[in-house]
């Protein structure tokens, strides 16, 4: 039975639980032999043919489309066929929250993150002007769709007949679907395929540079993560609790499989411990986390466990005094404005710098611009350390691509 839910990991590449009785632990047992492997997934050839047929001459009539990758692309490990893919056919790609940095977004064709109405105001135009959406491996949660109503999804483009959508086992073009279609298979044949057709030449979106914040600014979301596009490299990796914090950091450019955010439960607190954890899987990069301050209270001791493994991560705490993300779940007028914030969603304030005095490391607060910028000099001249960034935010600041529900 423990073999069985080992290979059900390997072979779906998602977590497992084990579950004994409590004198179990001592009994005597024979010894694993051999090694465990991941069970192959045959697609039916039938099927994967008319999928991808089915696929390329949906693709091959659109005049704009557009390929949305999701994160079951990285858990699959069949990320150098999603890059033949967008190299062969020269087409524009997104990917979803939980998907970003499935490979590296210094590629020419990449747009940005797609999450429905909270995507960048580019991203979001060029994909409601899609006449064909590719979705590859995404997993169709509200986080990656937050915004987009039944409706949008019953008929209005590009969703409908216009959304390919590819997953793990399974293929749908429009309301053709074909079962036991393996992803990998998909996109092996997709590229074949595509590779002999000439496709339209898709105009990618232009985006406005944001201008670069003055010394004496306060801080906001949105300078702060434009800041912080200049200041995370690939050393780095990059960790975002959900809420404000991922909605500013999904717009950072990232390296492949730099990227990590829990986009799919959604659970707070998540990316301080999931540094630990990321650290010890990838010793050679430095995580840089960006966790809301209700977040960061969920799990903020694991800073003792870091200091005790000789951890080096940057943890920025977005202190605005509230559940940014829950007042604007709730009633995002408040940004606007129109009446107050929630009593239960106001907190209490530590003072977040001075917890490396009890576990270790070093501690900045900074408000503004210039004192960022002198924070992050001293962070890189000490590369070894913990450092911990008490990040002080008005209190109804939000990142600009939640606007859709204040205004």
């Amino acid at each position: 039975q423990i073999d069985r839910a080992l290979t059900a990991c390997l072979t779906d590449s998602q977590p497992v639980y084990l579950e004994t009785f409590e004198d179990i632990y001592t009994m005597p047992c024979a010894a694993p032999e051999g090694k465990l492997s991941a069970q192959p997934i045959i697609s039916i050839p039938t099927n994967l043919k008319a999928a991808v047929n089915t696929a390329v001459a949906k693709i091959t009539q659109s005049k704009q489309p557009v390929i949305w990758g999701g994160v079951e692309v990285q858990r699959l490990g069949i990320q150098e066929m999603f890059t033949h893919v967008v190299a062969q056919t020269g087409l524009p790609y997104a990917t979803s929250l939980l998907g970003k940095s499935i490979i590296s977004e210094d590629n020419p064709a990449y747009i940005g993150v797609f999450e429905g109405k909270s995507s960048s105001k580019a991203v979001q135009e060029y994909v409601a002007n899609a006449d064909c959406l590719i979705a590859l491996g995404v997993l169709a949660t509200d986080i990656n769709l937050l915004g987009v109503t039944s409706d949008d999804l019953s008929g209005t483009a590009p969703w409908g007949d216009d959304l390919i959508l590819a997953s793990r086992d399974s293929v749908r073009v429009g309301t053709s679907y074909f079962a036991q279609v393996h992803l990998a298979d998909f996109l092996e044949g997709l590229g074949a395929a595509l590779a002999k057709q000439t496709l339209q030449r898709v105009e990618l979106p232009t985006t406005n540079p944001m201008p670069t914040p003055e010394p004496n600014e306060v801080l906001t979301f949105d300078n702060f993560f434009n800041r912080m596009n200049t200041f995370v490299d690939d050393s780095m990796m990059v960790l975002a609790d959900i809420g404000f914090s991922s909605f500013g950091a999904m717009n950072l450019n990232v390296q492949k499989s730099g990227f990590i955010a829990q986009a799919a439960w959604a659970s707070i607190g998540y990316a301080v411990g999931a540094a630990l954890g990321a650290k010890c899987a990838r010793p050679e990069l430095r995580p840089v986390v960006f966790s809301g301050d209700g977040s960061f209270h969920m799990t903020c001791q694991t800073l003792s466990t870091m200091v005790k493994e000789a951890q080096n991560p940057i943890i920025f705490v977005m202190n605005n005094g509230i559940y940014g993300i829950e007042q604007w779940l709730v009633n995002p007028k408040v940004f606007a404005g129109e009446g107050q914030v929630a009593p239960t969603n106001v907190l209490h304030r530590w003072e977040y710098s001075k917890l490396t005095d009890v576990f270790g490391g070093r501690g900045w607060c900074v408000s503004t611009i210039a004192q960022l910028d002198e924070a992050l000099a001293e962070i890189q001249e000490d590369p070894n350390t913990l450092a911990v960034v008490d990040v002080r935010i008005e209190q109804l600041s939000f990142p600009e691509d939640l606007v859709w529900a204040v205004s």
